[in-house]
């Protein structure tokens, strides 16, 4: 299957945005309370508490979420993991009996600890472990690969790169160099860097999962990348 730039109307390109219903906190022109302005630096990994938390074993249909250990003895890797999709995602493997090594921004630690500790109240038997690195450079992203290859034993059987950044601005003209620079450094650079570091001890049958949005089909008119 492939896509093609016309399968999406010209028109809507810029301009697609939710139903007047969603919540204006599901917007994407939300900015929480202790965000203001054009905030550019240090917008934090963690902005507001998931809803539901990510242990909140109760599906849709109301029935309880029961682990079928699919990544029993699976050693994984999730960058960006300590909230969010990310924090959620380490959680999930780690209640399929995967172990799980979570990356995380240096700023972010205590979130990254509490992740720590949620999945080993609730999974004690796995191996959770969690390491800070700013991924803007090659340097700490080749460092980080060291110390990935050493827990996992040299097998790494899931890559989950999550981690991510983004600030909004109104124009291009207000988009700063070292912004532009920023975002590739951390949102494609490092995949690649790491990924390649990582490959060697990624078995047959692994699995290296990129999580990314919508905006490389629907361009956002505030997104530097886009």
């Amino acid at each position: 299957m492939s896509i093609r730039a016309e399968s999406i109307p010209p028109s809507h390109l810029h301009t697609m945005s939710p139903p007047s219903s969603v919540p204006k906190e599901y917007r994407p022109d939300y900015l929480p309370p202790n965000v203001t302005g054009q905030m550019q630096e240090n917008l934090p990994g963690k902005q507001r508490p998931l809803d539901p938390a990510p242990f909140n074993d109760t599906l849709a249909d109301g029935s309880k979420y029961k682990p079928a250990g699919k990544l029993e003895g699976k050693n994984t890797v999730i960058t960006g993991g300590d909230s969010g999709i990310g924090r959620a995602t380490a959680i999930l493997f780690a209640r399929e009996g995967a172990n799980v090594f979570i990356h995380y921004h240096p700023s972010e630690d205590q979130d990254a600890k509490d992740t720590v500790k949620q999945i080993q109240e609730h999974d004690p038997k796995v191996k959770v472990e969690a390491a800070a690195a700013d991924l803007r450079t090659e340097q700490a992203c080749l460092e980080l690969a060291e110390k990935i290859k050493k827990w996992s034993n040299g097998r790494l059987d899931v890559l989950v790169n999550n981690a991510a950044t983004q600030n909004e601005v109104e124009n291009i003209e207000q988009l700063e160099s070292e912004q532009w620079r920023h975002v590739f450094d951390v949102n494609i650079h490092a995949i690649f860097y790491l990924t390649k570091s990582l490959i060697p001890i990624i078995p047959w049958g692994g699995s290296i999962i990129n999580n990314a949005s919508i905006n490389p089909f629907v361009g956002h008119p505030k997104a530097s990348h886009s």
